[in-house]
């Protein structure tokens, strides 16, 4: 999560359930929830990996993101 950008100890500190699975609104699979779900969430906005579309909730993995994440998951 650091490698991340996620403020894994901010994220304890919120009021928030600190993690867990949340069940995807379109695709009905489990997601990474709570206060670290958000944590992550954001910092991945705040880089430009991936950004909301236009026609729904969905996110969209941005080609910097898809460059970026395979270079983390090496």
């Amino acid at each position: 999560m650091a490698r991340l950008g996620v403020d894994v100890q901010g994220a304890r500190r919120k009021r928030r359930q600190f993690a867990c699975t949340c069940p995807d609104w379109s695709e009905r699979k489990p997601h990474l929830g709570g206060a670290l779900g958000a944590a992550l969430l954001g910092s991945l906005l705040e880089r430009g990996w991936v950004e909301a579309t236009r026609e729904s909730r969905a996110l969209r993995v941005t080609p910097r993101g898809q460059r970026e994440i395979v270079g983390i998951a090496a």
